[in-house]
């Protein structure tokens, strides 16, 4: 690493982090891919990834659903499609929709994923889109939160029935998320995380 001086043996045994720090921050990364795909997909000009990430997963206080945000973002959620890439099986299609099953599909476009958006739209008042889902609404913490925990069951469902290997149902009950919402209210109840419990109690 170039600091841009010359140190000598002597005071390169009494140099702080902080200079070797500041030139490794002034150095320029290239995108990620999965934050080039993310902005091709939206079409969007510009989008500052850190304040997503700040916002999905540091600040995110349900750790939970903080690396469920990272695997998302990172495009290392398990779906059909990425199972396919990893050879842990031999068929990337939805089991609903007969399509193939990639991260954008399972969380949003599947007909059952569709139905529990219905859900939650109606009920918070508010349309959802995939963009929202991917880098965040803006409106507030408690929605952004609650886009978050709706992806997260979404993909808890899929994952049981995945791992029992049961049939995928394509019609979903209004009172499918209940029994996981009541179970984080009373943990967020216990633990003192109010905005998230306010959230919550809008779906309930």
């Amino acid at each position: 690493l170039s600091t841009g001086t010359d140190v000598t043996v002597n005071e390169f045994s009494t140099c702080k982090s902080k200079y070797f720090y500041n030139p490794l921050v002034e150095v320029k990364t290239e995108r990620s891919r999965s934050e080039l795909h993310w902005q091709s997909i939206f079409e969007l000009d510009e989008c500052d990834f850190n304040t997503v990430y700040k916002h999905k997963i540091v600040k995110m206080r349900d750790k939970k659903i903080a690396e469920f945000n990272f695997k998302m973002l990172h495009e290392i959620l398990p779906c059909n499609a990425n199972l396919i890439k990893w050879k842990k099986m031999d068929n990337s299609q939805c089991r609903i929709c007969n399509v193939e099953e990639n991260i954008l599909h399972l969380l949003y476009y599947c007909q059952y994923a569709q139905q529990i958006w219905t859900i939650v739209s109606n009920r918070i008042g508010l349309k959802i889109e995939m963009q929202d889902v991917i880098t965040g609404s803006g409106i507030s913490e408690e929605v952004d939160f609650l886009i978050s925990l709706t992806c997260y069951l979404i993909y808890k469902h899929w994952l049981l029935e995945s791992l029992s290997d049961k049939p995928r149902t394509k019609h979903v009950n209004v009172n499918i998320l209940t029994p996981d919402l009541k179970y984080r209210a009373s943990l967020y109840r216990a633990i003192g995380l109010q905005v998230y419990l306010s959230a919550i109690e809008l779906l309930l």
